[in-house]
């Protein structure tokens, strides 16, 4: 599989970095050379949160986590046209993806103006995120999640 290169900070609302450098040491050593274990920013409010789940039609569990990831091709473009698949993400996992810049339930691929998409309520743990085009993946990543937190993927690249 194909790796992200993103942030390789494991860092919660209100944490300090949990090793030298904000990497998790422990993690990343079982993670494969092709994956990167990535990071929980929590540069987003809770309004942004509750935003996300209203305009989606979410039924939030603060107990479950949410991943948003934003794809970008090689040339460092937004990406549309990209699916997403979240192995592990549990049973109660339901996918998103913006459409004219609204997140929906409805939509199977990311899409201009702002192509983004991701899982919310999924299990807390480490959650394998695929993007795919054309139903060939494209990236893979092995992203850490947590309950009541969002986990974003500000720079989902392939790589060759």
């Amino acid at each position: 599989m194909l790796a992200v290169v993103a942030c390789r900070q494991l860092v919660g609302i209100g944490e300090q970095p949990p090793g030298p450098g904000g990497v998790d040491a422990g993690a990343e050593a079982q993670t494969p050379a092709s994956q990167v274990v990535l990071l929980t920013m929590g540069l987003r409010t809770a309004a942004f949160i509750d935003e996300l789940g209203s305009s989606a039609g979410l039924d939030l569990d603060p107990s479950l986590g949410i991943i948003l990831a934003y794809p970008y091709d090689c040339l460092s473009n937004a990406a549309p046209g990209v699916s997403f698949q979240a192995s592990g993400a549990g049973p109660r996992a339901e996918s998103f993806y913006y459409a004219s810049g609204t997140p929906t339930q409805q939509g199977t691929l990311t899409s201009l103006p702002l192509p983004a998409g991701g899982f919310a309520n999924v299990e807390p743990g480490a959650i394998t995120l695929v993007a795919s085009v054309h139903g060939a993946p494209v990236s893979s990543t092995l992203v850490l999640t947590r309950g009541n937190t969002l986990t974003e993927l500000p720079n989902m690249v392939p790589t060759p």
